[in-house]
């Protein structure tokens, strides 16, 4: 039997300087988003971009190698899996998100770079509406 695994990777690039805060426990950790945007055309030949922010938690070693390494604008590989986190907010109302656990990432954008924000041009994405005959 095919085992099904909820794994998720995402390149994008840091939405804030990472930082890391201490568990009452004395477990590490950093949160942070990371922003991915997508470039189209459309039919009527009018750019867009759509950029979606994902929630990213590191934990340990993995956290303190981020915040050593990275600033807002970074460029990251992520991957990871995706959890939905159920809370009560300050009005008692019940709520809910999804955040990134990350399992293993890659700096991108190059050795020295890596603590510099990135002034990289994403590709541009042909979708497969583009491509449609009609």
């Amino acid at each position: 039997m095919t085992t099904l695994r909820n794994q998720i990777q995402i390149i994008g690039h840091l939405g804030q300087k990472p930082e890391i805060a201490t568990t009452t426990t004395g477990k590490k950790y950093t949160r942070f988003n990371v922003a991915t945007t997508e470039k189209y055309t459309t039919k009527d030949g009018i750019k867009k971009e759509d950029t979606t922010w994902h929630a990213i938690t590191l934990w340990d070693k993995q956290a303190e190698t981020v915040v050593q390494y990275l600033n807002k604008g970074s460029q990251i590989c992520i991957s990871g899996r995706m959890v939905n986190r159920s809370f009560v907010d300050k009005d008692n109302n019940k709520r809910s998100s999804y955040e990134i656990l990350v399992n293993d990432f890659m700096f991108l954008g190059g050795g020295n770079g890596a603590n510099k924000p990135m002034a990289t041009q994403e590709p541009e994405i042909v979708t497969a509406e583009d491509n449609l005959p009609f």
